[in-house]
Order: C-alpha cells, then structure tokens, then sequence
C-alpha cells in the first residue's frame, strides 16, 4: 500500500507538469516563444559534446547525489511523518516530467528515450526509498496510540540494499 501511495505521488507531479505545460502552450505568443527557430539549435548543443569527465568519476557523482535523495526519503519521511517523501516525489515527477516536454521542444522523441535508459531503475528505486519513509507516519500514529510495538515496520530497513543496487545501476547507465 505504502508503494502505491508513493507512486500515485510521482505521478501527481507527472500530471501537474502536464498540466502546466499544456496551458502554457495554449498561448499563441508561447508557443511563438518556445519554437522559435533561432534558439533551437542551441538549446541542447552541449548535450553529444564528448567531456574530460571521467565514466567512473560520473558514476560515483550521480550515484551519491541519488542516495543523498534516497536517505533524504527514507530518514526524513521518518522524521516527518511521510509528508516529506510524498513532497519530494511529487518534486521529482513534476521535475522528470518538465524537463522532458521542455526538450521535446527542441528534440525528437528518439535523442530523449535515448537519454532515459536509466530512469525506470531510478524511479523505482525512490519510490520504495520513499515507502520506507512513509512508515513514519505508522510509527507516529503507533506514539500516539501508546503502543508497544512502536518500532514494528523498521524491520524493512535491513533490506534497503535492493534500492540501492538499483541506484547504482541506474548510475552506471546514465554516465553512458
């Protein structure tokens, strides 16, 4: 159930993006903003540029920048009762989602799907991030009802190993 309500979160931020996206471009003189062809080429010129960056130095960068988000929605939703890691995920999908249209823009679906081979494992490994976090709101209620098994569901932290394989693959594939 915990899943559930986590993913029905990111997707709320999916459809907020949609949304604001779709009435942006409702407007004549946005859309006039936005395809203009003298911006066109520029927007992603830096994106096939070959860089002096380091495939192992990527792989550690973008791995520990999504644990830091990943114990951001576990240890905080704790702390908070859930409503942390709810507010993320929606960040994250309204984020996801709104980079995506913003280079559809300039962009043919084939160069972005390219780019988003690591998105599934990164996705789900958040969500079940998060549903770790959404415990705490279990663990609060159970304070407030003066229960003895207070620490009952933090059994599933010991197997947080199986996000965190999944951040490092999602890692692995995004530094390509």
């Amino acid at each position: 159930m915990k899943v559930l309500i986590c993913l029905l979160a990111w997707m709320l931020g999916v459809f907020i993006a949609f949304n604001m996206h779709n009435s942006f471009m409702k407007s004549s003189e946005n859309k006039q903003l936005i395809f203009n062809g003298q911006n066109q080429n520029g927007v992603c010129a830096n994106m096939n540029n070959p860089t002096e960056y380091p495939y192992f130095k990527q792989v550690s960068d973008l791995f520990v920048h999504n644990l830091c988000v990943a114990f951001l929605l576990s240890i905080g939703g704790l702390f908070t009762a859930g409503s942390l890691s709810l507010l993320v995920l929606i960040y994250n999908g309204f984020l996801a989602a709104s980079t995506i249209l913003y280079v559809s823009n300039y962009q043919n679906l084939t160069f972005i799907l390219s780019r988003l081979w690591h998105a599934p494992f990164e996705i789900v490994a958040l969500i079940w991030f998060a549903s770790f976090g959404l415990s705490g709101a279990t663990l609060f209620s159970r304070f407030l009802k003066k229960e003895k098994n207070l620490f009952y569901d933090l059994y599933l932290f010991k197997s947080l190993w199986k996000p965190i394989i999944l951040l490092f693959l999602a890692a692995l594939i995004e530094a390509i």
